[in-house]
């Protein structure tokens, strides 16, 4: 019913063109962080994430509670497909959710060229540093897409990422000067206790 004050914070600065990094533990509700800009911002706003299962399930919420939203992604094929590339290309305030693998695809660059992008927003981005440099290459070249779609304010989602891992999203992303929002990732409902 209500943000978190982090929320609130992370929304303020997508709305502003401000990049941002956001380190937020599970379960904060870090995808109301994109969804809502999605609905505000006058061009699409897009969200790359490595999870087909979170990207499909988000997307039939997403529906059922009437969110303009379309999901782009190696098995969204033939008809389908064409019509979530025209949905994209007419623009206007859209949730794109999309793999690193498709926003590199040509159909998915020239839709989103077409419409604009308002905010790219970058799910799991501790992947970047995790698998962008075996076996998910298309994490590596984030940044060089982003700035090929006119180099939007880009927002980095991750519940946990060390120093290391935050320098080599930024770095990767090309993110400029970024603010940092991050909550403790203590969860009073969990605990660990160590027997001798």
């Amino acid at each position: 019913t209500r943000l978190y004050p982090e929320q609130e914070r992370v929304i303020a600065n997508a709305l502003a063109d401000t990049d941002t990094l956001v380190v937020l533990p599970t379960g904060f509700g870090k995808s109301a962080c994109y969804q809502i800009p999605s609905m505000i911002l006058p061009k699409p706003v897009v969200v790359i994430s490595p999870l087909l299962a979170l990207l499909r399930d988000q997307h039939e919420k997403l529906l059922k509670r009437r969110v303009p939203c379309v999901r782009l992604d190696g098995t969204v094929r033939g008809k389908a497909r064409r019509e979530v590339l025209e949905t994209i290309a007419r623009g206007g305030s859209l949730l794109v959710m999309t793999t690193p693998e498709t926003l590199g695809s040509e159909e998915g660059q020239t839709a989103l060229r077409a419409s604009g992008v308002s905010l790219a927003a970058v799910d799991e981005a501790h992947c970047i540093s995790e698998w962008g440099y075996d076996f998910r290459p298309a994490y590596q070249r984030l940044g060089a897409r982003v700035r090929d779609l006119g180099s939007p304010p880009v927002l980095a989602l991750t519940a946990t990422a060390t120093d290391h891992v935050r320098e080599a999203i930024v770095r990767t992303l090309g993110m400029r000067d970024p603010a940092v929002i991050a909550a403790s990732p203590h969860r009073s409902n969990l605990a660990f206790e160590v027997l001798a």
